[in-house]
């Protein structure tokens, strides 16, 4: 697992402390805990690949896939859950801090990284283990400084 999940870590539970829906939700990176329970946001490496432009192969440059989940569990949950109008909400906070470009400055310089991008696409949704499961896998262009 590289530095970098720590530092998307780092970033969320900065953004999370002065946003509004997602006051008090616990940001793990995979690996850190065994047994968590909804609202969570998890982050693990799920990919990495050189990076390559064009034809052009960027020794050194890696394309890293990131993914950053939001578990929350349905309202009638047997522990209780979340509505599913304020899941949306935090699903489109959490949005908002992902594709904040200024989390490429935040990221660049801690754990000895230089971030030069990171892709952000919509999130998939989906229930599994009586769970929703809000799906991002970022693509995170970066080098060891």
């Amino acid at each position: 697992m590289s530095n970098i999940t720590e530092s998307i870590r780092d970033w969320i539970s900065t953004n999370v402390e002065t946003g509004e829906n997602l006051v008090g939700v616990t940001v793990h990176t995979m690996g850190e805990t065994e047994d968590l329970s909804p609202p969570f946001i998890g982050i693990y490496e799920s990919g990495a690949d050189i990076y390559e432009e064009g034809s052009v192969v960027m020794y050194g440059v890696t394309d890293y896939e990131i993914t950053v989940e939001l578990h929350t569990a349905p309202l009638d949950a047997p522990e209780g859950g979340t509505a599913t109008t304020t899941e949306q909400a935090m699903r489109k906070e959490l949005y908002g801090i992902l594709g904040n470009r200024d989390g490429i400055d935040f990221i660049t310089g801690r754990e000895e990284w230089q971030v030069f991008d990171i892709r952000t696409p919509a999130a998939i949704t989906e229930t599994e283990d009586d769970r929703r499961i809000s799906r991002w896998i970022l693509n995170v262009v970066a080098s060891p400084l």
